[in-house]
């Protein structure tokens, strides 16, 4: 059963975490904005989330800043939020550059992050990585999911735990998700995760349910919406982020929750 996983400020997390159940408390994370507000995400750790039983899942902030952050700010943000996935930096529809990047810190954050399941608090670095191939075309895009593996095969390390499709890939190169998300289960057991909302919210919800493979999925976008529903345009992030981080938890608008309870619901209900 897939989870939702919202990406908001710390203020909207804690108003999202006190509406609803501690088995829904999961959260998809911006490192460069953890590290901004280490109070606040500090705080969603001591209080809310428990790494066994929550899904956090840390990003390079990539499509947020236009490239990804460095292994420092990553290793710090991870420290803060005790984040239990970590991505492995992309480039954004470059297949080469991406696999690079990747292979390039791979080895080095297996033995920093452990690349296996946390089983308690004690080690803040311990963490499972996340492969998000990216790519100019379909053909690119598989190209640079299997040219990952057959690396890791010939230097006998382990597979990431972890595979992310990229939102972009929607209506780019592909009609619908279920594509990409059949190639990794073709190829090898990763866990799945759809990077966000794409412009067809509407394949975003069929995906998140298609296949048990499919852990989770990720979007700011139910946050920026009076009513959810996937027939409706997406819309711009702009400036939201700036102007709604630092509201009250009290004055974060009841939308933003009744949208979270039903994306949660959609996502979940009926899954495999």
């Amino acid at each position: 059963m897939a989870k939702f996983l919202p990406v908001a400020p710390a203020n909207y997390l804690e108003s999202i975490y006190e509406k609803c159940s501690m088995e829904a408390r999961h959260a998809f994370l911006l490192a460069h904005e953890v590290v901004t507000d280490e109070l606040g995400y500090g705080r969603l750790k001591n209080v809310y989330w428990d790494r066994l039983n929550h899904l956090l899942l840390l990003d390079n902030s990539a499509i947020e800043l236009g490239a990804a952050v460095d292994s420092k700010l990553v290793k710090a943000a991870q420290k803060i939020t005790g984040a239990n996935v970590v991505v492995l930096p992309d480039v954004l529809e470059k297949s080469q550059e991406t696999l690079e990047s990747s292979w390039d810190v791979y080895a080095n954050w297996i033995q920093i992050f452990k690349n296996r399941k946390p089983q308690s608090w004690d080690n803040d670095y311990v963490a499972e990585l996340l492969f998000i191939p990216q790519g100019e075309t379909f053909q690119s895009w598989v190209w640079c999911f299997e040219s990952f593996l057959d690396r890791c095969d010939e230097r006998g390390l382990p597979y990431p735990s972890w595979v992310g499709i990229p939102r972009n890939t929607t209506g780019r190169i592909i009609l619908t998700r279920k594509y990409l998300i059949d190639v990794v289960k073709a190829r090898c057991m990763s866990k799945i995760h759809l990077m966000g909302f794409s412009d067809n919210m509407v394949d975003d919800m069929v995906s998140a349910r298609y296949d048990a493979r499919v852990q989770s999925i990720d979007s700011n976008v139910p946050f920026r919406m009076a009513e959810f529903q996937m027939s409706a345009k997406v819309p711009s992030r702009g400036n939201w982020w700036v102007d709604n981080k630092m509201t009250p938890i009290d004055d974060v608008p009841k939308f933003a929750v009744r949208n979270w309870m039903k994306v949660n619901g959609m996502v979940q209900q009926n899954s495999k």
